[in-house]
């Protein structure tokens, strides 16, 4: 028995009228791959959501990250800014005070140099009246 034209429009019509015929024919005539591509191509879908969503957080992380690398690095330009700043203002008082300690030190070594100068000429002044005391002395027993 041959397979006609009209016997065609016959079979499109009955597979029409009866979609269980439609789904028996599919799965004889398609191989199983094709079977399962409904399938796969849906849960391709959910994974393709699911990679977005992940993609979304993630460049929300990034995005978060760079906010606190900037502020990061706002703070260490400022900290080091502050320190940098502090260091000169210590190292100028220390410059500061070394002057003031080698003035002091000149001040007191001359100071030193005078006063050992005028300890000698007050010995020398107590020595010459202790002499005078005893000429005087002398001269008092004496007569």
């Amino acid at each position: 028995m041959a397979f006609t034209v009209a016997d065609f429009d016959d079979l499109v019509r009955l597979l029409e009228e009866h979609p269980e015929w439609r789904a028996r024919l599919r799965q004889l005539i398609l191989p199983e791959e094709i079977l399962t591509l409904p399938e796969l191509v849906r849960q391709n879908t959910e994974a393709i959501g699911r990679l977005e969503a992940a993609i979304e957080r993630l460049e929300q992380s990034i995005a978060e990250l760079a906010a606190n690398q900037r502020r990061l690095e706002e703070q260490y330009n400022a900290l080091r800014a502050e320190t940098d700043a502090r260091f000169a203002e210590m190292a100028a008082e220390i410059r500061a005070l070394a002057e003031a300690q080698r003035r002091m030190e000149e001040e007191f070594n001359a100071y030193r140099v005078q006063t050992d100068a005028r300890f000698a000429d007050l010995s020398a002044e107590v020595r010459a009246l202790a002499q005078a005391q005893k000429r005087t002395a002398r001269s008092v027993w004496k007569s």
